[in-house]
């Protein structure tokens, strides 16, 4: 069972603590006329600071798989979003490197979309997952993400929020949230969609064997200009 995270927040305060009290009295002081002067300063206290906390904020150390394993697999799922920033762009190749050999998924925007809320700002449309395995292999998600991503006309923005991590015998399943942002040939589109991923458990990094889509959502907005804006400054 892992530790309490309170135990490992203690022990990584106390660390730091300590870094910072030898960097300020010196405890580590250079060689004879190497490293006199400025160096001897904050400079010090700084760099001991971030060993510590590079070295106690590392979930694989201190027993913490789960989380250890969230985080590569987010790490996965954002080289994923970089090949596919530029749609239309990218190549299934490009994909290949962060798939199992037995990856599948399914459409990642349903086919049809009902218009939950329409104004003269935005719209805003759901869709219901279609369920079934129709995309397989690295040409199979390239095809999918091509699906999905076919309304936008540029540059994009993916984001993943992994937040919910189950393991099995064969996989780990993680949901997350992901999160499209690019202008379309007439404004703005905003995609939200739920992902429910599985990876592989005797890899590292893991390799990404499965994505089910729970949920999806898309803004549209008939201008590329954001719809709010910092007004800060008129009110101070």
């Amino acid at each position: 069972m892992a530790p309490p995270r309170r135990r490992r927040a203690t022990a990584l305060g106390a660390s730091l603590l300590a870094a910072v009290v030898s960097g300020a009295c010196g405890g580590s002081r250079p060689a004879d006329g190497v490293g006199t002067g400025a160096e001897e300063g904050p400079a010090v206290i700084r760099n001991d600071f971030r060993k510590a906390w590079n070295l106690e904020d590392d979930p694989s150390r201190d027993g913490w798989d789960t989380e250890a394993f969230h985080e590569r697999a987010k790490e996965q799922l954002k080289h994923i979003g970089h090949a596919v920033e530029e749609p239309g762009a990218f190549e299934a190749a490009a994909l290949a490197p962060f798939l199992a050999a037995d990856f599948a998924c399914g459409v990642l925007r349903p086919d049809e979309l009902a218009t939950v809320h329409e104004g003269s700002e935005f719209r805003v449309r759901r869709g219901v997952p279609v369920p079934g395995e129709r995309h397989r292999g690295p040409d199979g998600l390239a095809d999918a993400l091509r699906g999905m991503l076919a309304e936008y006309s540029g540059e994009l923005r993916i984001e993943f929020k992994p937040f919910d991590i189950q393991e099995a015998d064969d996989a780990v399943e993680i949901r997350s949230y992901v999160a499209v942002v690019g202008p379309t040939e007439t404004g703005r589109l905003e995609q939200h969609a739920t992902w429910t991923t599985r990876w592989t458990v005797d890899l590292d990094p893991p390799l990404l064997r499965s994505i089910e889509l729970v949920e999806f959502e898309e803004v549209e907005r008939p201008s590329e200009e954001p719809l709010f804006a910092d007004c800060t400054a008129a009110v101070l």
